[in-house]
């Protein structure tokens, strides 16, 4: 009687050190996780910067590129029209990769 007595012990004695460790282990991992608000507005302060400047790189990709028609003569930009219209004609009806239409 004494000796399941003291297995019964043991056995509680365990399991709440085993709870406690594991209690402890997760409310760490949740302190850990958690950011301050001065981290917290400084990546929303570079996030916005980082779009400010794709805007601007857009911006300044597309004035190029009206730059760059601007210059062409009546013939190359009529050319340059035709040869767009044929590429999009054709990547709009371009096949699926030759290896998935064979193996799916």
């Amino acid at each position: 009687m004494e000796l399941n007595y003291l297995i019964l012990l043991i056995n509680k004695r365990l399991m709440r050190i085993i709870l406690s460790v594991v209690f402890i282990v997760f409310s760490l991992s949740l302190f850990a996780q958690s950011e301050s608000k001065s981290v917290k507005k400084r990546k929303e302060q570079l996030e916005k910067q980082e779009e400010t400047k794709q805007k601007m790189g857009d911006e300044a990709h597309q004035k190029s590129l009206e730059k760059h028609m601007k210059i062409q003569t009546k013939e190359t930009k009529k050319r340059m029209k035709k040869n767009q219209k044929k590429s999009k004609r054709i990547n709009n009806n371009r096949n699926e990769f030759f290896l998935i239409r064979w193996f799916s």
